[in-house]
């Protein structure tokens, strides 16, 4: 079993690092935006995130992924959840983290948002 505290630590360490990032709580987990846009959420053991096709089909279909439901038989969007090794460790999540992120950053929103984050 890993903890939580722990690999919330090292999240924030590797993640918090590259430009932009930030984190906040979501979905009672830890988030990780770059400018005002989520990318990643540490998440009951898991770390889910928005990735690219056909990264995303490639996590799924080899057993990596699972879609990220953080509410029971509603997925997320187009979101899937990584488990942390028994050890804790995310080294092997970095890559998908970048997959993610560069994602984000180079993805238009979608819908226009309010200042209270309610679409317009």
């Amino acid at each position: 079993m890993t903890n939580d505290a722990s690999v919330q630590s090292e999240l924030d360490a590797a993640l918090l690092t590259w430009a932009d990032v930030s984190t906040r709580t979501m979905f009672g987990g830890h988030g990780f935006f770059v400018g005002d846009r989520m990318f990643a959420v540490y998440y009951r053991g898991a770390v889910a995130m928005k990735l690219p096709e056909p990264r995303r089909t490639e996590a799924l279909h080899c057993g990596l992924a699972t879609p990220f439901t953080p509410t029971p038989g509603r997925p997320f969007g187009d979101w899937v959840s990584l488990s942390v090794d028994e050890s804790g460790s995310i080294g092997d999540l970095l890559p998908w983290l970048q997959a993610a992120i560069e994602h984000v950053r180079i993805t238009p929103p979608t819908g226009s948002r309010s200042r209270s984050g309610r679409p317009r």
